[in-house]
């Protein structure tokens, strides 16, 4: 498996633990910045965790535009619909907007984006392990 979506892993795990299941998600938030828009300012939020999943997926999809040079990632610019599968998460569903349908990164994007992997890997380790008496 090579860079799995929380989405994806997550799912994984569950196959292996399937006592986890229902456990997943339970409990869970997280802090991040906002996805603000065109006019909007940063502020910060908690979300649980279908939204993290949700975001994380976003995410996944800003990677895949980076990784295949499909943007440059440094300045305001479009960002084109989902490069890898056909699910509804885009790169700029994650982005801050900007006029003219552009998106941008930004370092509380990049702050989210961070956030929500650490966390929601932490989340899902921390079950497996637990489940597993480690």
């Amino acid at each position: 498996m090579n860079n799995p979506t929380v989405r994806l892993f997550s799912s994984k795990v569950v196959a292996e633990i399937p006592a986890l299941k229902p456990k997943l998600g339970q409990d869970f938030s997280v802090r991040v910045w906002n996805i603000p828009g065109v006019s909007g300012r940063p502020a910060t939020e908690t979300i649980g965790w279908d939204e993290t999943v949700s975001r994380a997926d976003g995410w996944m999809e800003v990677r895949h535009c980076l990784t295949h040079g499909l943007v440059s990632g440094w300045r305001s610019e479009v960002w084109p619909g989902p490069v890898k599968g056909t699910g509804a998460a885009t790169a700029s569903s994650v982005l801050r907007a900007k006029p003219g349908g552009k998106h941008s990164i930004g370092l509380t994007g990049a702050i989210s984006c961070a956030r929500i992997h650490f966390y929601a890997a932490r989340h899902i380790a921390t079950l497996a392990a637990e489940e597993l008496g480690e």
